[in-house]
């Protein structure tokens, strides 16, 4: 009772809360279910998959978003899977979660989540970091200075790659200037 949304003023961590504890209460009190989970549960833990089952709020988000991007700080970008990194990301914000999150009605936890994504784009190439631009704009949907951050973002990444494919004609013409130089010099 002490989390019943009556007693809470709808409040959201509260109904989540009362939504897990009633579920709980089903599951245990109902033979069948409770045989089922514990099943489950046995089996998950025997195929090293089992991890318990957190609520997904924009706390636990930011939460995994942090510890994302901290392992992702620590890869070696040379001989990372940036594809396996996008793909990682991906799996953190599915529409389910964003919808779960945008809910929860906290455009600062938002605006963290999307910040620190984005920041565990800085290592793939644009062509990783626009599928995972395109989940973070469904988070920062009603935020005009969030789109432009993300903006900003794949805008950077394009200059960045336009300049690394310029960049080896660059040094051969000033090569081939230099070398012409030198010719003219001595002649």
């Amino acid at each position: 009772m002490q989390y019943h949304p009556d007693k809470m003023n709808n409040d959201v961590y509260a109904h989540l809360k009362f939504n897990e504890i009633k579920e709980a209460y089903e599951v245990l009190t109902t033979p069948q279910l409770k045989e089922n989970y514990l099943q489950e549960r046995w089996l998950e833990k025997n195929a090293g998959v089992w991890m318990p089952h957190e609520p997904i709020t924009p706390v636990q988000i930011l939460k995994q978003s942090l510890e994302l991007n901290r392992s992702i700080s620590l890869l070696d970008v040379h001989r990372m899977d940036a594809a396996a990194v996008a793909q990682r990301i991906l799996q953190l914000i599915p529409d389910e979660t964003i919808e779960k999150i945008k809910s929860f009605h906290e455009p600062e936890a938002n605006a963290a989540i999307l910040t620190t994504l984005l920041q565990s784009t800085n290592v793939l190439p644009l062509r990783f970091t626009i599928p995972v631009t395109l989940q973070l704009r469904k988070l920062a949907v009603a935020d005009a200075e969030e789109q432009l951050k993300i903006n900003r973002v794949l805008e950077q990444k394009r200059k960045r790659e336009q300049w690394e494919q310029l960049k080896v004609w660059v040094v051969i013409i000033a090569v081939v200037l230099i070398c012409l130089l030198i010719w003219r010099s001595g002649n």
